[in-house]
């Protein structure tokens, strides 16, 4: 569903996608918590260089 979305809106929702997973992952942080870390900018830059599938497995 991801890759269909990604490619009818040219790449756009990928990176809404990546800052998304950023923030469920800082909510699960926060209930657990932990120190919560906000890493959307990572997330971000990594599915720009093509990291995108690295950020599938994270979540």
């Amino acid at each position: 569903m991801i890759r269909q979305q990604t490619l009818v809106t040219c790449g756009i929702w990928s990176l809404v996608w990546a800052c998304q997973a950023a923030k469920h992952i800082k909510d699960a942080q926060m209930r657990r918590r932990f120190k919560p870390s906000d890493n959307a900018m990572i997330y971000v830059l990594l599915s720009l260089f093509g990291f995108g599938l690295c950020l599938g497995s994270i979540r």
